[in-house]
């Protein structure tokens, strides 16, 4: 971060709630958050729904969004509005599509989600209104406390899913330089990572003593939507290195909202699919309450139901106008996300057998179910399970400590293998006829992926990890194309090989092989905090081309 910034100020928004805390470089461990309002309650984090109207202009956000949709709702307006809820899992649904060859286009600024009708928009728009909405509300709720503030002494710090990939983190850059933060003003996070600063910071601040030096530790964050699995060592100087990339899937609160939504329709049908968006969303919060409360007792437990429910519900399952709910069938809706997520951390933690982890950190909202933490201290007796005094504001607060001071991670894994697109000579028997690309008389095989650092590689944050040259194939060519490709593979061949992505490309300008000129080009990859930059630069001219290339 640059000292001459007053302020950090950090957005941990969210797949269900969303929320931001703030620090000032003088009094960096005194972090601010909002409390937001919920009926008579005060809450860290407002849901993440966002109502826009008929002509797409911003509405309202959180709360006040899910509110005012309620009343359309309710009086039969809201048909022509767009109301946005979990919308964020649509980057990495469109992460996994691609993967799995199921879209031809990866993520990008013409990209459309849909909302809860179906009716589309561009999701660059829908997440930049999200982002706007909540700096402004800095802006108007913090200016009597900062009232000397200018928009440029502040370090914003933006928080994603560590399991996201290059394009995914590049779309929420670009949504938060749309809502008017300036690219140079702005680090993004990782939210596994930033709670891990976190639980460092003291039993003052988070109320577990830092795991020692030398020690190493898996950190689980168990978010709304996504669940984030990472593994670090503390170093001798405090800060932290990862000793395993980081992993994870969709296997947050939402699944076990999913799974009760289905119990719903099977056991009331039509009545069910035909409720008004405002029964649900009342029939949401209250759900999110209950889940609050389930724990590994036998108990009953009872949520109050629409009228429309209410009337088609059986007798003997209803207890004063509520559903009544066993916990065998309650703990049922559970299920399915606690084995995922148990099944994934011994899958990473048996891939660390010749590392000792003592202790597992279980933050994020859904890492506050009782339910969660009981049946992971089953699942690993031997390991020490502990979570801070507040699961769910861990990543939000780690967020602010890491844009004070982002060197406390100087270390990581690399979560993919990168490279570039080129052309070596031919070798017959070797490659494949299909690659073959004659020019002035010569043959190349085109489309080779020239790997520049390898997926689990340990990369130092800003240090160059490659340093490869590029000529072109034409004399009379006089710009060179670089095509920056990823892949899940540690060693492709070729970058139309299943599990490779092309993330963008440099049009670098060069002279005619007649000019006499050199024409080489240079390019280097750096992991530049917690996103990959890459820097081309031309021999002839010395231009330095930067990674604000086209993501396509």
């Amino acid at each position: 971060m640059s000292s001459s910034k007053l302020l950090v100020v950090a957005i941990d928004f969210g797949t269900t709630y969303s929320g931001y805390a703030f620090s000032t470089i003088s009094e960096k461990e005194k972090v601010y958050t909002y409390n937001w309002s919920k009926g008579i309650t005060q809450t860290p984090k407002t849901p993440t729904s966002i109502l826009f109207t008929p002509r797409r202009d911003f509405d309202s956000f959180g709360y006040e969004a899910e509110e005012k949709y309620a009343r359309l709702s309710h009086n039969n307006e809201n048909r022509n509005w767009y109301f946005f809820k979990r919308f964020k899992l649509t980057l990495h649904k469109n992460q996994e599509r691609y993967k799995d060859g199921q879209s031809q286009q990866s993520l990008n600024e013409r990209t459309t989600i849909p909302d809860c009708t179906n009716k589309q928009m561009l999701a660059i728009d829908v997440f930049s209104a999200g982002i706007q909405y909540l700096k402004e509300h800095l802006f108007s709720h913090f200016q009597e406390r900062l009232p000397q503030l200018r928009k440029d002494d502040i370090h914003w710090v933006l928080t994603v899913p560590a399991i996201w990939d290059e394009p995914a983190k590049k779309f929420m850059r670009k949504s938060a330089e749309k809502a008017g933060i300036p690219g140079c003003q702005l680090t993004l996070a990782l939210e596994p990572e930033s709670a891990a600063l976190y639980c460092q910071l003291g039993v003052s601040r988070s109320g577990l003593m830092p795991v020692q030096k030398g020690a190493k530790f898996l950190l689980l964050d168990c978010g709304g939507g996504t669940v984030d699995v990472t593994v670090h060592e503390v170093r001798h100087d405090g800060s932290l290195k990862e000793i395993h990339r980081a992993s994870g899937g969709i296997w947050g609160g939402i699944k076990v909202d999913d799974a009760f939504e289905e119990y719903l329709f099977e056991t009331f049908d039509d009545k069910y699919v035909s409720l008004k968006q405002d029964d649900i969303i009342d029939l949401n919060k209250k759900f999110e309450s209950l889940k609050k409360r389930v724990d590994s007792e036998d108990k009953m437990y009872a949520i109050q139901l629409p009228v429309s429910l209410i009337q088609a519900a059986q007798p003997e399952t209803l207890l004063a106008g509520k559903l009544k709910l066993s916990s065998v069938v309650v703990k049922r809706f559970f299920d399915q996300p606690i084995r995922n997520i148990t099944k994934h951390v011994k899958e990473v933690l048996d891939s660390l057998r010749y590392h000792e982890i003592e202790t597992i950190v279980l933050v994020g909202g859904f890492g506050e179910s009782m339910l969660l933490q009981t049946e992971l201290r089953k699942a690993f007796p031997r390991i020490n399970i502990v979570t801070p005094l507040n699961p769910s504001s861990a990543v939000v607060e780690g967020a602010v400590e890491f844009g004070h001071c982002p060197e406390k991670i100087r270390f990581r894994m690399s979560p993919y293998t990168y490279g570039v697109s080129t052309a070596y000579e031919f070798i017959h028997r070797k490659h494949p006829k299909s690659k073959l690309l004659e020019i002035n008389g010569k043959e190349y095989c085109k489309d080779i992926f020239d790997i520049h650092v390898t997926v689990d590689q340990l990369v130092e944050t800003g240090s160059p990890i490659s340093n490869e040259t590029y000529v072109p194939l034409y004399p009379e060519q006089t710009v060179l194309s670089l095509r920056v490709v990823s892949s899940e593979l540690k060693n492709p061949i070729f970058v139309d090989e299943k599990g490779c992505k092309t993330l963008g490309r440099f049009e670098i300008t060069i002279p005619t092989a007649s000019s006499g000129y050199r024409r080489v080009v240079n390019v280097k990859m750096i992991f530049s905090g917690t996103e990959l930059n890459v820097e081309a630069k031309s021999e002839h001219s010395q231009r330095v081309y930067t990674s604000a290339f086209r993501f396509e």
